[in-house]
């Protein structure tokens, strides 16, 4: 006979292998758009940061078991690497922006 607790946390990992398949593939596109792409084809960097982007989330979500930190993180990850892209990405930026992060995660974490 199944425990009551055994059954929550299976509907709660069941989305566990699909999320991990969508996340191998995004990173093997990720790879491949930083390979094989060069950086001055058309909207080429729009395209990696939307894939990072996605990488990110998927990989994060699953790390922390967390969809609304797995976003914080990817979404800290992508205005990073668009700092990065316009020369403006520093040490004081990245700590500036992990306080933002953190001081969202409380705020809805409340």
């Amino acid at each position: 006979m199944l425990n009551c607790n055994m059954a929550v946390n299976f509907r709660r990992r069941r989305n566990f292998l699909p999320t991990l398949l969508v996340t191998i593939i995004l990173l093997g596109i990720l790879a491949i758009l930083f390979f094989f792409v060069p950086p001055e084809a058309f909207l080429a960097p729009f395209l990696f940061l939307a894939v990072a982007f996605l990488a990110s989330l998927f990989t994060s979500s699953l790390i922390f078991a967390n969809t609304r930190r797995g976003l914080l993180i990817a979404l800290g990850i992508l205005v990073f690497m668009l700092l990065n892209y316009y020369n403006i990405g520093n040490y004081l930026n990245i700590v500036l922006l992990v306080g933002v992060l953190f001081a969202a995660e409380f705020y809805f974490e409340r």
